[in-house]
């Protein structure tokens, strides 16, 4: 019998050693979805996919002939105001009917979409030519992710992908590391967020700004924080930061019980992204329907 080892996410995955190779039991969104994957078993369906991709690009080849770019806020794909994502990390809404009236840009998680990404790109390129836009990204586990893809496997994934995505969302703790990714996908076009995630307290205000201050030093577009509301007075301290000037796009956004009320707060004093999910399960916690956020953030002013 398979012997359980305790994990830092019990409820996102457990590890199972049923011989001399561990394995890795993933918890899906959806518990119909969940899925058996080993490390080998992730290289070989990256390989597979980037191999018969027009879109195959050798991150270390290109990165000498890429020059950084800065953030550049003139950029066509940059809002100029809030917007609603509706977050995707389910198979079964690759079919989704996705509309405007919903959410105007339509989140990729990739790594709850390995066993997909030939599918994920033919939606990609569908909405390409669409009024939607969209974001890719391939979460880390330490920040919620739900594979144990390493660095240079996300970097495949956003590198492969870019050409065809608005966005692509790199967590910030590894931005420098997989900044030949960041540099390919500014490249092919495409505006780098710089990520951070805490799904347990809301940092301290002078914590914030230095991450704010990382994201600008490593050339990202927008720096995304979601981070868990466990008082009022830290939702306070965050509509307090958000009404300092930055010279960096931010999305910003409560998690947990205030996480509803927060985010429409924040849309109005300016969050560029603000999440919700589409179908029937949130992708974090306090998310609302994207189709929902979208009609709140439409009806309520800027403050």
């Amino acid at each position: 019998m398979a012997r359980k080892v305790s994990t830092n996410f019990p409820k996102r995955k457990a590890i199972f050693y049923d011989s001399d190779t561990p394995t890795t039991r993933y918890a899906h969104p959806h518990p119909h979805c969940a899925k058996l994957l080993t490390q080998s078993t992730i290289s070989c369906t990256i390989t597979t996919f980037l191999s018969t991709s027009e879109f195959l690009l050798n991150l270390e080849q290109r990165q000498s002939s890429i020059c950084r770019m800065s953030m550049n806020r003139s950029h066509p794909s940059m809002p100029q105001g809030p917007k609603t994502v509706g977050s995707i990390a389910d198979a079964s809404l690759l079919d989704y009917p996705y509309s405007a009236d919903e959410c105007e840009i339509v989140e990729f998680r990739l790594d709850g979409l390995l066993r997909n990404l030939e599918q994920v790109r033919n939606v990609l390129i569908k909405l390409k030519a669409s009024q939607l836009q969209t974001l890719i990204t391939a979460r880390c586990q330490s920040e919620g992710g739900l594979a144990p893809l390493t660095s240079e496997q996300r970097s495949q994934l956003i590198g492969g992908l870019s050409p065809l995505a608005t966005f692509v969302d790199i967590e910030l703790a590894n931005l420098a590391e997989m900044q030949p990714a960041a540099d390919l996908a500014r490249t092919n076009g495409a505006l780098v967020v710089a990520s951070f995630h805490d799904f347990k307290k809301t940092p301290d205000t002078d914590f914030l700004r230095d991450k704010i201050r990382q994201a600008v030093d490593l050339g990202a577009d927008i720096v995304k924080m979601a981070v868990h509301h466990n008082s009022l007075d830290d939702m306070h301290r965050c509509a307090t930061l958000m009404q300092e000037g930055h010279p960096i796009g931010i999305s910003l956004m409560g998690m947990g019980t205030l996480a509803p009320v927060s985010r429409v707060l924040y849309s109005q004093l300016g969050s560029l992204l603000n999440y919700g999910y589409l179908g029937n399960k949130e992708t974090a916690p306090g998310q609302w329907p994207a189709s929902l956020l979208s009609q709140a953030i439409r009806t309520c002013k800027p403050f």
